[in-house]
């Protein structure tokens, strides 16, 4: 079977940029620090985060898609 005979006639995909423009560290000293700094931009910081969107960004869910060959 060949791989652009399956391809054929398939629609377009495009996949909207979803990476960040900057990224930027952040330290802090101690958890006073981190609940002033999360109340300053006002996000919700929890003690395992390790990354923040800001603006804040929904939450993608794509725990569940996979790719299942029919074959």
């Amino acid at each position: 079977m060949d791989a652009f005979d399956e391809w054929l006639e398939m629609p377009e995909f495009i996949q909207k940029n979803k990476n960040s423009y900057r990224k930027i560290s952040v330290h802090f000293r101690n958890e006073k620090d981190v609940q002033l700094f999360a109340e300053l931009l006002n996000l919700y910081i929890t003690p395992k985060m390790k990354s923040v969107w800001f603006p804040a960004e929904p939450n993608q869910k794509n725990k569940g898609l996979a790719y299942y060959d029919e074959s």
